[in-house]
This record gives structure tokens, C-alpha cells and sequence, in this order.
């Protein structure tokens, strides 16, 4: 046996002899055919020669058994004896103390064990510890903490109405509540609760602010006084959200960790008396080592007792504090009917007051399952949210309700809001349907959507439905046409996506076929990746005159975007001639083309340049045009005259000169009332200014002659 063993046996033996010593003396009822053994029983057994073996004995021995008496049998305990008693007989020790085992006249070492339910009292005494001068002894006897008791006395009576032999703690009970609730003012609720804890005789344990709306609090109060606390903190709320309460009873495990610390300070203290007697530097380190370990352990019992104590004195209670929220207005959508297996597809379309950026959506799909999404995308002057898809395998806890809770936060505060849809499943016969392959397109492509299958025999009526994804109605069609290769196809839908940044979309298109065998349903998926198509700037040249007949040279240039591969051009004269087309060059910037316009009209032709080129997302394609003014060939001339040109001329002047006359005529009998006005008033000027020179001259008096200006003064200039 190892040195260390045979100290730790030795402390054991000497906790039990220093216990023997200083314990009261107590009646109990010795088991019979075991004198002196100081081991008292409340029923029979055998008398043999292991029957003398005692706890101590026991412990000695080093067999574990349950000196606390919480659940030791009478055939546990006598077959700990026998065992010990193949073991103390091979074992020798030199201690240096005399062996545990009391004397007759001794007073009995009591332990608590319990025999067939029957619980054997044995009290045991601490003695004061002692320390050997010049080394250090660590650790110094550490209580067993009390707890608060919630319950009756200490005391109880059995149910035959005997005493028991060892009294009942009062329960300890830790109670602790969790609350969320709205209130009006966060950080000054924050605050009331912090005043309204310590008036309580509490305090509090921690709170946090991260915003002006949201904020959390954690108190604690006396356990006597938590409903009452809890009472004052409603009143403070304007809505409880929830309010959870929990208790655990800790009687049991306090009671026995208690037990396993007493023990503990008890081989604290033997070991320490062992300590003063080690004769050894050798044996004193092994000892100082196991009495280190021993104080680890008690501080480790000693803390979680402490712990459940506080808690069972004070009450934990943690309040999730938040805003009065605005309510916002949600649609999950319409009810609707699914397939066993079915993928179903789930978003929620809400409108956003002002302040609002983030929003969480919470989905209860009704089956015992939940998920949570954070992503959006704006639509029709709101926001729609990212799809949820969930497969209902059990028709018959049909129908599922589905609830859809949207929270959105921002400067503005919290808005909340909710909506359900019901889900009926039923188990409906599935047939392939095929929406075709995955595929890229951009924002200014119309992309077609068709769908194909083979119909059962007996279903003539089909009804498709597609979502594009993109959160637009969905495009519902009836029609269908035989293919050729057999089997159906749906009537062409087209969609245009404007939104490349919430690519890609998942384009989902559902059937229902309807007959006289019944219903039958059939879906299919495809994505849709959008992308923006890059711009290519063309420009065509400035407007021209050009003669009939004339070869007329077109000239155009272009720019090459990056990521446009396979230029290539065309140009339309305008006159309903073919198209010159070709591909370009590399590094081509310019293109050029030929033509001859053989016919003059007063109306002018448009000639367009049109640049193609190819890109991930589809054809990218721009235009430009002029317009070309062609005049009529001057013809053959001769002396430098050209006769029907001249006429032509003549004609067309006198024609103009005609309508200008005309035009003035229009214009005099238009303004004939004003001519009118300034003619009369004209014509009564001229009479009056007569008649006054008529009687200036029948008066005698030259008329008044205007006199010429005065010079200047000298000195003005």
C-alpha cells in the first residue's frame, strides 16, 4: 500500500476517534451478537464475527458507502462489513494513534445510514483544527451554508406518529421569472425598475440600452416579497407579451451536498491533526497536497451552495423591455390546397411606414416547425419577403395554420404585425409537369414561359398558375395545345423582370386538371437569373440633303461595353431596299455603307444603324437614325438655261406670290375693324387740325411760326 493511502486511511481513522471522543453519549438499540461495535440498529441482525465491524471500520477500509443514510439497505451495509473485514485483517498500520474502534464503556461514533427504510441515527462531533508550526496549513473550516427554507418547521413526525430520528429540512425552492413587455419609455422604465428593486431590498444584477426602444433589465428581490415585485412591474407595462415563471426544488441536492461538505471539513480536520504529528517532511507534503485538494473541493461545495441560497432567498427576474410598436399591415396570402409532398411556397407582403429597415419574418408553419427570414425586396410601394417553402407529409392533421409575424425596427421605433393562411393537404394524384430548363434573361427581355405534360385519361379542363417569383400576381392560363411528340403544352405567358438585384428567381409554375375521374394537381420549378444588359452607344451621323441618283455614303460609330462579345451591324436606308448587314472587326469603333437613293419625295428618309452584341444575360442591341432630304436630279440644260426648270420655277414663285396675297387679304378683312378705328381717328385729326388753321387765318394772325432754340449762355457748354 502506498504512503499516501495509508495517511488518508490513517485521517479517516482519526476523524472517527476524535468524533468518539468528544460525541454525547446516546441510547440506541446494539445489533444483536455485535458488542462494543458502537453501530446502532433499529432492527435484528444474525450475529457473526464481520457483525463487529463498524462504520469506522468501514471507512478505514476504504469502501465507499452512504454515511449520509440515503438509501443504504441492512444487505448493503452487511456486505460492506464482510468486506472490510477481509481488508482490516491483511492491512497493518503505524500511525502513530490507537485504532478507531471504541471501547465498550466509550461513547458510540454515530453516522446516518438507512437499514430497510429505516434511518439509523450516529451524531459526529468536529474537533478544532491544529496546526504544526513552520508550514503551512491550507485551507480553515468553511460552514455549510444555510438557505433560505420555504416551507414548515425543521421538524416532522412520522406517519405512525413516532418522531424520526433525524429532522426534515424545509424545502428550498429557486424561483426565477422571465417577462417581455411594452412600455412607453424604455430607458425611464429601465430606471423605475432599478428603484423599485432596491426599495423591494433587492438589487440590480445587470441592464443594458442598445437603443431608445429596446433595453433589458435583471433584478433580484427577496423571495417573499417576488409576487409583490412582479405586481409592480405589470403596472409599469402597457402590454405583457409573455411571462414565464419557473421553480426547481434544490432540497434534496442542498441537503446532500451539505452532508458531503460536512464530511469533507471533518477529513479536513483529521488531516490536519495528522499533519501535526507527521515526523517526515515527506509525510507532511503528502499531506499538505491532500489537504489542498480537500480545501479545492470544499470552496467548489461551498460556492454552489452558496448559490442556491441566494437563489432561494432572492428571486431572479429578467424583463425584455420594448416600445409600443406600430402596427403593420401583413398578407401571407390566400388560403389555398396542396398535395401530400407537395413543396408549398410561403411570402409575406406588408407596407413600411417611414423610419423602418429592418425586418424579421417569422413563419409558424403549423406542423410543429418555425423559421425566420430577414430578406426583402420592395414592390408596389411596399416589401415583400424572401419565399419560405415547407412539404406537409400527413394529410390527416389537415388543415395547417400558418402564421406569418413581421417585425420591423429602425429610428422610427417597432412595428409588428401578423397574418395567417389556412393549408388544407390532400392526397391527390401528381402528374410531371415541365416548366423547362433554368435560364438568364435581362431587364429589358420578355421572357415566355410554357409548361408541358402528359394529361391521364379522363381529365379534360387544366388550369395553370405561375409566379415569377418576383412578387407580381400570378398569371393564370387555361388554354392548352397538343405537342407533337404527344402530350400537352399550356398556352405561352411572358413576364418582364425589373429588379436584377433580388436574382435569381425561382419561377413556379402549379396545374390542377379536373375530369370525371377527379382532380389531379402537377408543379414544376425553374430559376430565372436576371442581369442588367450592358448599353451600347450608337450614333448614326447628323441629317443630309442628298440629290437623287447620287451615291450616297453612310457613315456611323459605336462603342464596345465590356463583356460584349460578337458585334455585328445593319443598316436600313429607309427606302424598303435590303438591309446591309456584316459583323465587326475586334477593334472596330465605326461602320460605313453604300447606297443610292433613284427616287425624290418632299417627305425625307430615315436611314438606322443598328449594333448588336452578345452578353451573359441575352443580346444586347442599339439603334440610330438620320433622315436624308432628297432633292430632284436638275436634269440637261442648254445656253445655261434649263427651260422646265425655269417654268417650274416661274410657277412655283407666282404660286407663292399668290398665296401671299391671299394670305394678306385674310389678314386685312381679320384686322378690318382696327384699320377702321385708326382711318377714323386719323381722318377727325386732320379735319380738326384744318378747322383750326381755317380760323387762325379768318382772325388776321399770322399763324404761330416755330422758333428756332436759344444759344447757349456762355460758360455752358
Amino acid at each position: 500500500m502506498s504512503t499516501r493511502a495509508i495517511l488518508v486511511s490513517g485521517a479517516i481513522a482519526l476523524t472517527v476517534a476524535l468524533a468518539a471522543c468528544s460525541s454525547d453519549s446516546s441510547v440506541a438499540t446494539s445489533v444483536p451478537g455485535a458488542p462494543n461495535s458502537g453501530f446502532t440498529l433499529t432492527s435484528g441482525a444474525s450475529p457473526a464475527d464481520w457483525q463487529s465491524i463498524t462504520p469506522d471500520d468501514i471507512a478505514r477500509a476504504g469502501i465507499e458507502f452512504d454515511a449520509g443514510g440515503y438509501g443504504m439497505t441492512l444487505d448493503q451495509y452487511q456486505s460492506a462489513q464482510q468486506r472490510a473485514a477481509a481488508i482490516l485483517s491483511e492491512q497493518s498500520f503505524d500511525t502513530g494513534f490507537a485504532p478507531s474502534r471504541p471501547a465498550a464503556t466509550a461513547a458510540p461514533v454515530v453516522q446516518t445510514v438507512v437499514v430497510k427504510e429505516t434511518r439509523v441515527s450516529f451524531p459526529t462531533a468536529t474537533p478544532a483544527p491544529r496546526q504544526s508550526p513552520g508550514l503551512f496549513l491550507p485551507g480553515t473550516p468553511t460552514p455549510a451554508p444555510t438557505a433560505t427554507p420555504i416551507g414548515g418547521p425543521a421538524g416532522s413526525a412520522s406517519p405512525d406518529g413516532e418522531a424520526s430520528l433525524q429532522s426534515v429540512p424545509d424545502r428550498i425552492i429557486v424561483r426565477n421569472v422571465s417577462m417581455a413587455a411594452e412600455v412607453r419609455d424604455v430607458p425611464e422604465t429601465i430606471l423605475t425598475i432599478g428603484r423599485l428593486a432596491s426599495a423591494a431590498g433587492g438589487w440590480v444584477v445587470s441592464s443594458s440600452l442598445p437603443t431608445d426602444f429596446q433595453g433589458f433589465i435583471s433584478i433580484r428581490v427577496p423571495a417573499g416579497n417576488l409576487d409583490n415585485a412582479l405586481d409592480q412591474l405589470r403596472a409599469l407595462t402597457v402590454r405583457v407579451k409573455n411571462e414565464t415563471s419557473s421553480s426547481q426544488d434544490f432540497t434534496e441536492e442542498f441537503t446532500d451536498q451539505s452532508a458531503r461538505l460536512k464530511t469533507l471539513q471533518g477529513t479536513q480536520d483529521a488531516l490536519r491533526a495528522l499533519f501535526t504529528r507527521a515526523e517526515k517532511i515527506e509525510d507532511a507534503i503528502l499531506v499538505q497536497t491532500e489537504l489542498t485538494r480537500l480545501q479545492v473541493e470544499i470552496d467548489q461545495i461551498s460556492g454552489w451552495l452558496n448559490f442556491i441560497s441566494q437563489g432561494a432567498a432572492y428571486s431572479l427576474v429578467n424583463i425584455n423591455l420594448e416600445s409600443v410598436s406600430v402596427a403593420l399591415s401583413v398578407n401571407a396570402g390566400a388560403d389555398r390546397t396542396v398535395a401530400v409532398s407537395e413543396p408549398t411556397q410561403f411570402r409575406a407582403q406588408f407596407q413600411v411606414p417611414d423610419g423602418f429597415k429592418d425586418f424579421t419574418i417569422t413563419w409558424d408553419l403549423g406542423n410543429g416547425g418555425s423559421t425566420f427570414i430577414t430578406r426583402t425586396s420592395v414592390i408596389d410601394g411596399g416589401r415583400i419577403s424572401a419565399p419560405v417553402t415547407v412539404t406537409y407529409v400527413d394529410e390527416k392533421e389537415s388543415p395547417y395554420v400558418v402564421t406569418a409575424k413581421v417585425r420591423a425596427t429602425g429610428e422610427a421605433g417597432i412595428a409588428e404585425g401578423e397574418d395567417t393562411v389556412t393549408i388544407t393537404v390532400t392526397d391527390l394524384p401528381q402528374v410531371t409537369l415541365d416548366a423547362g430548363p433554368d435560364r438568364t434573361t435581362s431587364t429589358t427581355a420578355s421572357e415566355q414561359f410554357r409548361a408541358s405534360f402528359v394529361a391521364p385519361e379522363g381529365y379534360d379542363e387544366f388550369r395553370f398558375e405561375w409566379d415569377f417569383g418576383d412578387g407580381t400576381f400570378p398569371n393564370v392560363v387555361t388554354r392548352t395545345a397538343p405537342r407533337p411528340e404527344g402530350g400537352l403544352i399550356s398556352a405561352p405567358v411572358s413576364h418582364q423582370y425589373a429588379d436584377p438585384e433580388q436574382s435569381p428567381y425561382i419561377v413556379t409554375v402549379k396545374m390542377t386538371g379536373t375530369g370525371e375521374k377527379g382532380v389531379f394537381e402537377g408543379e414544376d420549378k425553374l430559376t430565372v437569373t436576371v442581369s442588367r444588359i450592358p448599353v451600347i452607344e450608337v450614333y448614326a451621323g447628323q441629317n443630309r440633303f442628298v440629290t437623287e441618283g447620287d451615291d450616297v455614303k453612310l457613315s456611323g460609330s459605336f462603342t464596345r461595353p465590356a463583356g460584349v462579345t460578337g458585334l455585328r451591324y445593319s443598316w436600313d436606308f429607309g427606302d424598303g431596299s435590303a438591309l446591309t448587314e456584316g459583323d465587326l472587326e475586334s477593334d472596330a469603333t465605326s461602320v460605313t455603307a453604300q447606297h443610292i437613293y433613284g427616287v425624290y419625295r418632299p417627305a425625307p428618309f430615315i436611314a438606322t444603324l443598328t449594333v448588336s452584341g452578345d452578353t451573359p444575360a441575352g443580346t444586347a442591341e442599339s439603334k440610330s437614325s438620320i433622315a436624308l432630304f432628297v432633292r430632284e436630279d436638275p436634269g440637261y440644260t442648254a445656253d445655261g438655261a434649263d427651260l422646265g426648270e425655269t417654268s417650274r420655277s416661274a410657277v412655283r414663285t407666282m404660286s407663292a406670290i399668290g398665296n401671299g396675297l391671299l394670305v394678306a387679304g385674310i389678314w386685312l378683312g381679320i384686322l378690318s375693324p382696327i384699320w377702321l378705328i385708326i382711318g377714323a381717328v386719323i381722318w377727325f385729326s386732320l379735319r380738326r387740325e384744318r378747322e383750326r388753321n381755317r380760323a387762325i387765318r379768318m382772325s388776321g394772325r399770322p399763324a404761330p411760326t416755330p422758333q428756332p432754340p436759344a444759344p447757349p449762355a456762355a460758360g455752358n457748354p
